[in-house]
């Protein structure tokens, strides 16, 4: 392209009045993980990662600082005021990809240690899932107005 990824996020950051965070090799923290009660499902569908929790207010790193959707959702679902720090698209896929893989890795460590999982557990029945929302017919959460609620736009302050 014609500008760097570094440059698209210090140009977003800008427009949106918020940090730049530079994620590099950072692997999610699982204490992070925890006190934030995002985890690696939610990161993936949010496409957000938790940088850090300080009292009832969540800071997560995305590329996409624009999209108050997703901040209404989050302070919505965690009850928690949400703060937007800016990162590369690069980086952001790279550490989702690796929690991921440890993911995996962790089902199938269980999968060998348990025997139980390879008979398929000792749950119920599957259940009727209603339509939870986002699809055809469904309802998404929060407000679409792009109003970002209670917490303001959300990015950190410079």
């Amino acid at each position: 392209g014609l500008i760097s990824d570094e440059q698209l996020v210090q140009a977003l950051a800008e427009q949106m009045g918020c940090q730049v965070i530079n994620l590099g090799d950072t692997q999610l923290k699982r204490e992070v993980m925890l006190a934030s009660r995002i985890d690696s499902m939610m990161a993936q569908m949010y496409r957000v990662v938790p940088v850090k929790v300080e009292d009832d207010v969540l800071t997560i790193a995305t590329n996409e600082p624009q999209n108050l959707t997703i901040q209404d959702e989050l302070r919505t679902l965690l009850g928690k005021d949400i703060r937007v720090v800016v990162c590369t698209e690069t980086d952001l896929k790279k550490i989702l990809t690796a929690e991921q893989s440890a993911k995996l890795g962790d089902l199938q460590k269980n999968r060998d240690l348990n025997p139980d999982f390879q008979r398929g557990g000792r749950g119920g029945p599957p259940g009727n899932f209603p339509n939870r929302g986002g699809g055809p017919g469904g309802q998404g959460f929060g407000d679409r107005s792009g109003r970002s609620g209670p917490g303001g736009q959300g990015c950190a302050a410079p």
